[in-house]
């Protein structure tokens, strides 16, 4: 349920079997727990940094080479998470069920955005830095967020401009 490339080799999550690695078209190798933390994989990364980041149903592994993937804070970050986003100045986004966590470019947690935080809507599912380094965090059921740096996240109301009208504009953002 997942693809990306690390280098030469296609990394292929599926759902249940862990991660595939293949080369020219053959198996080159397979994560799956306990190197990984969970069987289903959602989401795979490479940073600029040669990081590697993996997201399972059962939370987050990392390494700085393959054979150093391992689970990544195993007692804190225990549920589903699906993707991943680098920002400008290196550090790493996750987003899952819980929400965000923002990690360095070594894997150390900078900080968690949950709804206590002001962020809106179940599972974080896209992430998009601008120009002016806002970062704008979607969400299922209907949350969009943004978040300055140092600030508290905020929500972003958005109106349709008819039922079969697939573009949103944003019309405001309002604090929690």
């Amino acid at each position: 349920i997942s693809i990306a490339t690390f280098g030469d080799t296609l990394a292929v999550g599926t759902w249940g079997s862990g991660l595939f690695m293949l080369k020219n078209g053959k198996i080159a190798g397979r994560l799956r727990p306990p190197q990984i933390p969970g069987p289903i994989v959602t989401g795979c990364f490479r940073d600029r940094k040669g990081g590697y980041w993996i997201a399972t149903d059962k939370g987050i592994a990392y390494g700085k080479t393959i054979r150093q993937i391992s689970p990544l804070y195993p007692d804190k970050i225990q549920k589903l998470f699906i993707n991943f986003c680098q920002l400008a100045n290196g550090d790493v986004c996750a987003g899952g069920e819980t929400g965000v966590i923002i990690f360095t470019e070594d894997g150390a947690i900078k900080k968690m955005l949950t709804q206590a935080d002001g962020l809106q809507g179940k599972e974080v599912r896209a992430f998009y830095e601008d120009q002016e380094g806002l970062l704008w965090i979607g969400a299922s059921a209907g949350g969009l967020g943004l978040q300055r740096r140092g600030q508290q996240c905020r929500r972003v109301r958005l109106a349709v401009a008819d039922a079969g009208d697939e573009v949103a504009r944003a019309v405001g953002v309002a604090d929690r």
